[in-house]
C-alpha cells in the first residue's frame, strides 16, 4: 500500500521546472518558433508602452493654477518661453510653421504609413502568438512544422482572439461600474463610509483581475489548441481553473519570477550595449560630428535588434510555457 501511494502520489506529481526548461528550450531547438516570438512580441500583451502619468513632477495645484485668473503673469512667462525655446536651438517659430504648412501632406503620410505598420504588426503578431500556441502540440507529437504554415495556421484565430479581448474588457469594465456604483451611495451617506469602501473595493478587484487572467490565460489557449469556438469554451476553461487551482497559481506564480528575470536579463544587456556606444558615439562626434550621428544611428538599429531577438525569444518561450501547462492539466 505504501508503495503503490508513492507510485500515484509521483504520477500527479508536476514536474515544473521541466516544463520551464522545455519551453524555453523549443525556441532554441525550433528556430521558427524564434521567429514567430519575434512578431509575436508586436503583439505580446503585458509588454509595456502602458503611459506613465505620475512621472509630472509638479503637483496637482500647479496644474489648476493654469486655469486660475491671478496666474495670468505665470501663463503669459510660460508662453514666452515656449515661443523663445525655437530660437534658442537656431530656428524660428515663423520657419517651423512655414516647413509644417509646406510639407504637411508628406507628414501625414509618414504618419499614416507609420499607423499602418503599426496595425500590420499587431494583426501578424496576433497571427504568429496563435501559431506558436498551435505548434506547441504538435511539436509535441513530432509533427513537423515550419514558419510560413503555422503562421498562417494562427489567422484563423484572430477574430476569435479579438472577441475574446472585448469580452474580457467589458467584464472589466462590468466590475469597475458595480465596485463604483457601490461606492457613490457610500461617498454620498458620509465619505468615511466611502473611504472604507475603497480597502476592500481595491482588494476585490485585485482579486478578481488575477483570477480572470489566469483563466484567459487558459480559455485563449483551449480553443486556439483545441479548434473550439469562444463562447463554449468558457465553462471548460473556468472548470479547468476551479478544479487545479493549487497547480494554476502555481504556474501562474513561476511566470511573475520569469518575468522578473527577463526585466533584468534586458536591463543588463541594454545597460552594456547602451553605455559603450554611446561613449563611442561621444567621443568620435566630438572630433566629427556627422560621423558620431552615424555611430549613433548605427547603435540604435544594433541596440534595437538585439532587445528584439531577446524579446521575440522570450515571447515565444513564455507562450510555450503556457501552452505546455495547459496541455499538462488537460492531460491530467
Amino acid at each position: 500500500m505504501p508503495e503503490a501511494r508513492l507510485v500515484a502520489g509521483r504520477e500527479d506529481f508536476m514536474d515544473y521546472f521541466g516544463i520551464v526548461k522545455k519551453a524555453f528550450s523549443m525556441p532554441w531547438k525550433y528556430r521558427f518558433l524564434f521567429w514567430l516570438g519575434v512578431l509575436a512580441s508586436f503583439a505580446a500583451g503585458g509588454g509595456g508602452g502602458s503611459s506613465n502619468f505620475t512621472s509630472y513632477s509638479g503637483s496637482s495645484s500647479d496644474f489648476q493654477n493654469l486655469f486660475n485668473n491671478d496666474s495670468g503673469e505665470k501663463s503669459s512667462r510660460i508662453l514666452n518661453t515656449l515661443k523663445g525655446a525655437p530660437r534658442v536651438l537656431g530656428a524660428s517659430t515663423d520657419k517651423f510653421t512655414e516647413f509644417i504648412s509646406h510639407n504637411i501632406y508628406w507628414i501625414a503620410l509618414v504618419i499614416l504609413i507609420i499607423v499602418l505598420i503599426g496595425v500590420a504588426l499587431l494583426i501578424f503578431g496576433t497571427f504568429a502568438r496563435a501559431g506558436i500556441v498551435r505548434s506547441v502540440p504538435r511539436l509535441e507529437k513530432k509533427q513537423k512544422c515550419e514558419f510560413a504554415p503555422m503562421l498562417w495556421d494562427g489567422k484563423r484565430y484572430f477574430w476569435r482572439l479579438v472577441g475574446a479581448f472585448f469580452l474580457v474588457f467589458l467584464l472589466i469594465i462590468l466590475i469597475i461600474a458595480v465596485l463604483g456604483g457601490i461606492a457613490v451611495p457610500l461617498f454620498m451617506a458620509g465619505s468615511v463610509y466611502g473611504f472604507l469602501w475603497l480597502v476592500p473595493s481595491i482588494l476585490f478587484f485585485i482579486i478578481a483581475a488575477i483570477y480572470i487572467g489566469l483563466v484567459v490565460r487558459f480559455w485563449e489557449t483551449k480553443f486556439i489548441v483545441e479548434d473550439k469556438g469562444v463562447i463554449e469554451s468558457i465553462k471548460p476553461s473556468v472548470k479547468l481553473v476551479n478544479s487545479r487551482f493549487k497547480e494554476v497559481l502555481f504556474f501562474w506564480l513561476i511566470s511573475i519570477v520569469l518575468n522578473i528575470i527577463f526585466t533584468m536579463v534586458v536591463f543588463i544587456v541594454f545597460l552594456f550595449l547602451v553605455l559603450p556606444f554611446v561613449l563611442l558615439a561621444i567621443g568620435v562626434g566630438i572630433a566629427n560630428l556627422i560621423a558620431g550621428i552615424i555611430i549613433g544611428a548605427i547603435s540604435l538599429i544594433i541596440i534595437y535588434l538585439a532587445m528584439l531577438a531577446i524579446t521575440g525569444y522570450y515571447t515565444a518561450g513564455i507562450t510555450s510555457y503556457w501552452t505546455l501547462a495547459y496541455l499538462e492539466l488537460a492531460k491530467k
